[in-house]
């Protein structure tokens, strides 16, 4: 037996749980729709002088 306090295990990610990454017709998606939102043309006008 030890004196440590116990701690919950929270910080272990299983592998059901880990990032997975968008496929590249998710990102096409999303870059369409942002598009037609006109985020990507906010940002632009945001950026153009950097």
């Amino acid at each position: 037996m030890t004196n440590e306090p116990m701690t919950p295990q929270t910080q272990q990610v299983t592998a059901s749980h880990a990032y997975m990454g968008k496929t590249r017709a998710e990102v096409k998606r999303e870059l369409a729709q942002a598009q037609r939102d006109g985020e990507i043309a906010a940002l632009n006008n945001l950026f153009r002088g950097s």
